[in-house]
């Protein structure tokens, strides 16, 4: 990475933890000067208070070409309305496999669609989104796919 390019990361780095801690301060990021390692990570408590979550938010070397990854850290693993364990790759669960730890890799965005400019607050608020449809789903066992269609269908 040039040095331009590595300036450039850093700044952007710098202007979404100001971004997190002004709208979502229970995430913040790490390694902030060293793009090669940084991440988003935190904590977040379910609306029903079923679980708290950590996230992760991972920045690939390519970033913010290139579409970092959001992983639910803990609880690992977790299960479905029927008792199974999520899927590690579900449409219908908006699930993208697992971490190199099992941790659940979940769809903020498809990658055909990723923008440079989309924040890291974005992307956060996409995954608090997911808690919540999720543990709506272990209420009554309807898909998160589902459940975003039918808010899709109820703003449109």
């Amino acid at each position: 990475m040039s040095l331009f390019g590595f300036s450039r990361v850093v700044d952007r780095l710098c202007h979404e933890e100001a971004a997190l801690r002004d709208h979502l301060p229970q995430f913040r990021v790490y390694d902030l000067h060293d793009p090669g390692r940084a991440f988003v990570s935190g904590w977040e408590r379910s609306p029903a208070n079923q679980y708290d979550y950590q996230l992760s938010l991972i920045f690939p070397s390519g970033y913010p070409d290139e579409m970092p990854l959001l992983y639910i850290l803990q609880p690992r693993p977790l299960y479905c309305y029927d008792g199974a364990q999520l899927p590690e790759l579900s449409h219908s669960f908006h699930t993208w496999g697992s971490g190199s730890n099992g941790q659940t890799q979940i769809c903020h965005c498809h990658r055909d669609e990723w923008d440079p400019w989309r924040s890291c607050v974005a992307v956060m608020l996409r995954s608090l989104l997911w808690i919540s449809l999720f543990e709506r789903h272990l209420r009554t066992g309807r898909t998160i796919d589902d459940l975003f269609e039918e808010i899709e269908r109820s703003i449109t």
